[in-house]
């Protein structure tokens, strides 16, 4: 019986060291789990950034490109006003 007691005992404690070392384990899992998701989240900060920046930059572009576009529908405006007063049109 003390042996089947011992036995049991060493069973016992060989699966808590198996938990133990489990949980260890699920531990580092878990905190590079996280390490990686902190890593992506500063990823996703830097291209939001960089997007914004980018939407930034082109917006005097697009102010400029619709500056343009109304001084060449006033240009056709005039030549078309132009060509009907003289009787082309």
């Amino acid at each position: 019986m003390i042996w089947v007691d011992k036995c049991q005992q060493c069973i016992m404690e060989k699966r808590i060291r198996d938990l133990e070392t489990g949980q260890a384990e699920t531990k580092i899992y878990v905190k590079e789990i996280r390490d990686d998701i902190a890593e992506v989240k500063e990823t996703l900060n830097k291209l939001g950034e960089k997007q914004k920046s980018k939407e930034d930059a082109w917006s005097p572009i697009v102010i400029e490109l619709i500056k343009l576009v109304s001084q060449t529908v006033l240009v056709l405006g005039a030549i078309a006003g132009a060509t009907k007063i003289m009787g082309g049109g």
